[in-house]
């Protein structure tokens, strides 16, 4: 449980010294890259994209696997590569390679060219537990107090990759 606690208690400052340094030095935040993104990782990924059922359709939604906490750090996200943005086309809502969004000096995501409002969805591998047991963060962030995420174990059954278990949530 105090695991759950700090783990809470980073993510909480992490998105207020984004916006703190977003709102003092005018920085936007981009998208530098294509990922790395190996083959396991982009099922494990696929898989938590196509359980989730409860985003609104009529917002726009971008998607990196850069953790929340590097984007400070780096000022960046990832976008992840073309042939796995092909692979999700499907979901409803879309979502979008990372280089279309940016982050204001409000800390506030927009989409690029139309200044629209905009989420940034980042689901990441923070550990490979086995070959049929991962631990994940997911989470959104539209500004300072529009976001959350959790982490979260999955594990692989009969072939398919499943949410086993929660490690911890925040909300802002």
């Amino acid at each position: 449980m105090r695991k759950f606690y700090i783990a809470l208690i980073f993510m909480c400052l992490t998105g207020a010294a984004i916006w703190l340094y977003c709102r003092d030095t005018g920085a936007d935040f981009d998208s530098t890259g294509v990922a790395d993104l190996p083959e396991r990782d982009a099922e494990v990924i696929e898989a938590v994209l196509r359980s989730e059922s409860s985003h609104p359709t009529d917002r726009i939604y971008f998607l990196t696997n850069t953790p929340m906490g590097e984007w400070f750090e780096h000022k960046r996200w990832n976008r992840l590569p073309n042939e796995f943005h092909r692979k999700i086309s499907d979901l409803t809502p879309a979502y979008l390679p990372a280089d279309g969004a940016y982050i204001n000096r409000r800390g506030s995501v927009f989409q690029r060219g139309t200044n629209r409002e905009a989420w940034m969805q980042w689901i990441f591998i923070r550990r490979w537990i086995s070959d049929t047991e991962v631990e994940i963060s997911n989470g959104v962030w539209r500004c300072s107090l529009g976001g959350g995420g959790h982490s979260a174990v999955y594990r692989k059954i009969d072939g398919h990759w499943q949410f086993d278990r929660s490690l911890g949530n925040w909300v802002s």
